[in-house]
């Protein structure tokens, strides 16, 4: 099973070949930003974009990191196992004068077979962090998704709903952003729960900058992420039904590249959670 990341990187990099006039970027999530090292700890997503607008396609190999608490972590108390995902998605997005739409499959494993405990002892060899007990991941297990969302702008504000279906998370989301700066900028994608590029698929894709705030709150149906505790002597984790997020980030475009910047706060994922928690999203396009 492990060679299962080495089999989902060779099939994107087959698909992307396939298709000319292409755009990359990389979008990277951590709580680093903050100083931790906990919950949603890590997230990479490394894509190619083919088509200039108003519709587009995109493959992408995407990894989600999640951690207990291991600075404050005390035998007996609950909380969240260490697990990850690993994941090759392909979405498809049409942007019109006011609206952004997105639809993304994915098809991967989460478990041992992620990578996750590699990752993270990687990254660990240059940022120092308490150490986490990997024997408590799942085994390596299929992980299919499937995500819808429709964005659009009214005004000084900016509109996402939509969901996510799989074997592992099942949820439907919606929120609001005020935004100020350069009409017909980008949208986040800590607002949208799916692929969100940090450039504008319309025609004349309009340079500037956007700031925004923005409120989201997400019904939660599925969580298998929680399905096991960190401690063996301990429950597994309560999940919780509601999770509201909280961002305000900057869009930057520039004839030399694109980014998406946002900091973010959530409410618990799960009833035993000491506190909510918080992380940073950059997402990054440059020319080359």
């Amino acid at each position: 099973m492990r060679r299962w990341p080495a089999a989902l990187a060779a099939a994107l990099a087959l698909a992307a070949h396939a298709e000319g006039d292409a755009r990359w970027y990389v979008q990277l999530d951590n709580d680093l930003f903050f100083n931790t090292d906990r919950w949603y700890s890590s997230g990479l997503r490394v894509a190619r974009l083919a088509g200039r607008g108003p519709e587009a396609t995109e493959w992408a190999l995407v990894q989600e990191i999640w951690s207990p608490e291991g600075k404050r972590f005390v035998p007996g108390s609950v909380d969240r196992a260490p697990t990850a995902r690993l994941q090759a998605r392909f979405a498809w997005h049409r942007q019109d004068e006011a609206t952004l739409q997105t639809v993304e499959a994915g098809l991967g494993v989460r478990g041992r077979g992620a990578g996750g405990e590699a990752t993270t002892s990687f990254v660990h060899h240059f940022v120092s962090a308490w150490t986490i007990d990997w024997s408590r991941e799942v085994p390596t297990e299929l992980d299919a998704s499937i995500a819808a969302t429709r964005s659009h702008e009214v005004g000084p504000f900016a509109f996402h709903y939509g969901a996510v279906a799989g074997n592992e998370l099942a949820y439907a989301h919606g929120g609001v952003e005020l935004r100020s700066g350069t009409a017909g900028a980008v949208f986040s994608p800590v607002m949208r729960h799916v692929a969100s590029p940090p450039f504008s698929l319309r025609p004349v894709a309009p340079e500037g900058v956007t700031g925004f705030i923005g409120l989201s709150t997400r019904r939660v149906f599925r969580n298998q992420l929680l399905d096991i505790g960190y401690d063996v002597n301990a429950p597994a984790p309560t999940r919780k039904d509601w999770v509201t997020r909280a961002a305000v980030g900057i869009m930057a475009a520039r004839t030399w590249g694109d980014l998406a910047f946002a900091l973010v706060h959530e409410t618990a994922e799960f009833a035993e959670q000491r506190r909510g928690h918080d992380y940073g999203s950059v997402v990054l396009r440059f020319s080359f």
